[in-house]
């Protein structure tokens, strides 16, 4: 296995053997890389594969609103409560048209 040596810009770059530790370092690190890669690929992929299944976030938005507006067995936050209605407001204002 080859390195590359630093030279100054326009010098053709230089290529020597790495020794034997250098090639089992590089080995480790590129080990250790692979490694953390499939790490992260299996502890992140849940949240594309949640993505994929999840309604639009703006459906979700809409029945959330939809039920702080209309709630009455829990306690909404008055903040809550007042965004909800602003919410419901404007689909009051635009309402969405029938389908046929």
């Amino acid at each position: 296995m080859k390195k590359a040596i630093a030279t100054p810009v326009g010098i053709e770059t230089e290529h020597i053997e790495m020794t034997a530790l250098e090639v089992s370092e590089r080995e480790y690190e590129e080990d250790r890389f692979a490694a953390e890669k499939t790490r992260y690929i299996n502890e992140e992929k849940f949240k594309g594969d949640r993505k994929a299944e999840y309604p639009p976030i703006g459906d979700q938005l809409d029945e959330i609103m939809k039920w702080l507006a209309t709630e009455t067995e829990v306690s909404v936050p008055a903040k809550l409560k007042s965004i909800a209605g602003l919410c419901m407001s404007v689909k009051s204002k635009y309402p969405k048209p029938e389908v046929l």
